[in-house]
């Protein structure tokens, strides 16, 4: 999930018609932050809300969280980081 890409309801509306008569299971996997690249995760608020949206349309899902964000070595900040030297 990206702030201000697709982490918003109309978002979520058109995942849940997208996957419409699918058995499919969602995870929910907010960026991490990339400076460089301007990319940023949605609030937790906005998160919660696309997350209810999918439950309240039997869509299974589930909501991952991410490590190593305050060393910047999560996933994406430590590639670019390895990749700039």
């Amino acid at each position: 999930m990206i702030k201000g890409l697709n982490s918003d309801l109309q978002s979520a509306k058109n995942l849940v018609k997208l996957i419409a008569g699918l058995e499919a299971k969602v995870n929910l996997i907010p960026c991490n932050p990339i400076k460089e690249l301007g990319l940023e995760p949605p609030g937790k608020v906005d998160i919660l809300m696309f997350r209810d949206m999918l439950i309240k349309s039997d869509v299974n899902v589930t909501l991952r969280s991410s490590r190593g964000q305050d060393i910047e070595a999560a996933c994406g900040q430590l590639r670019l980081r390895e990749s700039q030297k």
